[in-house]
């Protein structure tokens, strides 16, 4: 692939993807000129493209909204620890915040898995403490 043509995929990504007018686009891509990108959008397409892309993220996020629910309702019925991880992560694609809070609660477990058993047992003590108020 020459350098132009990376140039050409690049600028259709953002375009395409990010939403990025082709003025924008031809602000980064500053080898290539703003007139060789409208060129390219206009004989490509890319406002359909855009559109289309956009019609896709739709569908995918209705089928991980429907996913999430049905995660949801197997994991009440039987709570097992992949079911509920599943759910995690479904949640965490659709809620970016929520894959912080995963990563973090992933990192205390590995964290309480090096533990001995007297960190372990003062950690649930801390935490007895703080939730309930109980020494």
């Amino acid at each position: 692939m020459g350098k132009l043509a990376a140039y050409y995929e690049e600028a259709k990504r953002m375009f395409v993807q990010e939403g990025k007018t082709l003025s924008e686009i031809s602000g980064e891509l500053t080898d290539v000129s703003e007139r060789t990108i409208q060129r390219w959008s206009s004989e490509n397409d890319w406002p359909q493209k855009r559109k289309e892309f956009i019609v896709n993220e739709k569908k995918v996020a209705d089928i991980l909204k429907e996913l999430q629910y049905k995660l949801a309702i197997a994991a009440l019925d039987d709570p097992n620890p992949q079911k509920v991880y599943a759910l995690c992560r479904v949640i965490a694609v659709l809620k970016p915040p929520a894959a912080l809070e995963l990563k973090r609660l992933e990192q205390e477990e590995k964290d309480a898995q090096k533990a001995s058993p007297e960190e372990m047992e003062k950690k649930i003590r801390e935490m007895i403490e703080d939730i309930y108020g109980i020494k």
